[in-house]
């Protein structure tokens, strides 16, 4: 595995990051940063330092880009065309835009949970622009998700110290896995649709009881 950073899996905190560190190296896997990549080939990757991985797969993440039409409406996005707003999800200069997800600016990292959070405050913004009422909720951003890792094993990460919080913990094992499984078999079941607040919040106690007993060890 290789990041052109100078951290791997930069966007959690020190604990997060030592988790799943020792993870990687569990499974054997090598990881190497500041590597660039210059190209792909049939069998081998290269990179801008000269060297070469042999590879019999590869899978690129590329660099996240703007969509070419906001590219090509000056004053709409920023220098590289991703929507500036307030935490209200509200454009900085046109009142009347909202944006939610991959587009905003302040969506770093690039992460469903993020997406839908926006998505929530842009929704409650556009209802309180409209009839003047109701409440926009706070913007808290965070990493949140849940890495299957085969059989009944996966890992779930909770941080917030990107987005300057103190949490940042993971949970590692079957439970973390039957989470993974009931929100996918929600998800499909319901062909796209989110949990209930009912649900997503019963859920966050259930988080917040389960990782307060793993802060205490």
């Amino acid at each position: 595995m290789f990041s052109p950073g100078e951290i791997f899996f930069e966007d959690v905190g020190r604990r997060v990051h030592a988790d799943v560190e020792s993870l990687i190296e569990a499974c054997g896997i090598e990881v190497a940063t500041k590597k660039v990549l210059a190209g792909v080939g049939a069998d081998h990757v290269s990179f801008s330092d000269g060297g070469t991985w042999e590879s019999d797969v590869t899978i690129v993440l590329p660099a996240y880009i703007a969509h070419p039409f906001m590219m090509d409406s000056p004053g709409l996005g920023d220098e590289r065309g991703f929507i500036p707003t307030d935490e209200a999800m509200c454009h900085l200069d046109f009142p009347n835009i909202f944006a939610a997800g991959d587009g905003n600016a302040l969506a770093q990292p690039k992460l469903g949970h993020i997406a839908v959070h926006q998505a929530d405050i842009a929704a409650a913004g556009l209802y309180r622009a409209i009839t003047g009422h109701g409440e926009i909720p706070p913007c808290h951003p965070e990493v949140f998700c849940v890495a299957n890792r085969g059989g009944s094993n996966a890992t779930l990460i909770l941080s917030n110290t990107l987005f300057g919080g103190n949490v940042d913990l993971t949970l590692d094992g079957p439970v973390a896995h039957l989470l993974k499984w009931s929100f996918d078999s929600y998800y499909f079941y319901t062909r796209g649709h989110m949990p209930p607040d009912v649900l997503a919040n019963g859920m966050e106690r259930v988080l917040e009881g389960i990782f307060n007993r793993v802060d205490a060890r």
